[in-house]
């Protein structure tokens, strides 16, 4: 039951990595090195991920299930104390989400640090996870 619970937690925060490094990107970076770059901002290329069926998935999902995997490891293991740090992690990384201000879709410079403070948590998160599942 650990190792399922374990294993869908590694995927929820899969999820939760890939929605914050796709919002992380600023969207003239993905144009191509022929097209034409329009600094107008694009409220349409970026949705918040709170706002998404994925972003509630990977974020609420992966903090419900590390809260299960706490409760099903045994404590003081070194697999647990990964678990509640990965658990810390995607808190903060909520935290940053809900209470630093950021634009909606556009790059502005110095809004784009919340984003990747947000993508780095995530990455630390998930990496504590798979460290975890091998411990």
């Amino acid at each position: 039951m650990a190792l399922a619970i374990h294993l869908l937690a590694v995927l929820l925060l899969a999820t939760a990595f890939g929605q914050s490094l796709v919002l992380a990107l600023p969207a003239r970076g993905l144009a191509s090195s022929g097209s034409r770059v329009t600094t107008q901002p694009r409220h349409d290329v970026l949705i918040a991920p709170r706002f998404t069926r994925a972003g509630l998935l990977g974020d609420l999902g992966g903090i419900l299930a590390l809260l299960a995997l706490l409760f099903v490891l045994p404590r003081g293991d070194t697999a647990f104390w990964l678990i509640a740090a990965a658990l810390s992690l995607m808190l903060a990384s909520q935290f940053l989400l809900w209470t630093v201000p950021s634009a909606s879709g556009t790059a502005i410079p110095g809004q784009g640090g919340s984003r990747l403070a947000r993508t780095g948590l995530a990455l630390l998160g998930l990496l504590a996870v798979a460290v975890a599942l091998g411990a």
